[in-house]
């Protein structure tokens, strides 16, 4: 699958979080046919799934998904917002490509000067190498979708 032109790609982090959602919105839909479709993961996995192909690959160098310092020095990152939530990534116009790499839980929503805040959290990621921050590297370690 892509998304248009773009070729997508999950890094391991992102493709754990959607492999673990879609399981649950499984779970739901077995549990309650007919209302899981309500439900808040059902919901937010719609959503990531807009974001991944449709709203991010139209244009992902659009200023609004800027990280406006939140990061420090890695100034090449990228994120995509919904609600409390951050959806983070890189791309490469030469190869046409988005990496999806990683989108924090509950546990590290958005909350200003929180050391869970989801910037804090990624930031940590980063520095601890728990992240590359090269392009080519999250591919290694990246899916195609």
């Amino acid at each position: 699958m892509s998304g248009g032109e773009w070729s997508i790609f999950y890094f391991k982090l992102y493709a754990e979080t959607i492999r673990q959602l879609t399981q649950d919105v499984l779970e739901l839909s077995k549990k309650d046919p007919s209302g899981f479709s309500d439900h808040n993961k059902t919901k937010l996995l719609h959503k990531l799934y807009k974001m991944t192909f449709e709203d991010i690959p139209a244009d992902p160098a659009h200023d609004k998904y800027r990280c406006t310092g939140s990061l420090g020095s890695h100034k090449s990152w990228r994120r995509a917002k919904h609600k409390r939530y951050r959806l983070f990534f890189k791309f490469s116009s030469d190869k046409k490509s988005i990496a999806y790499v990683w989108f924090n839980d509950s546990t590290s929503i958005r909350r200003s000067g929180d050391k869970a805040d989801v910037y804090n959290v990624f930031l940590k990621m980063l520095q601890n190498n728990k992240v590359p921050s090269s392009f080519a590297d999250i591919l290694k370690e990246s899916v195609a979708t």
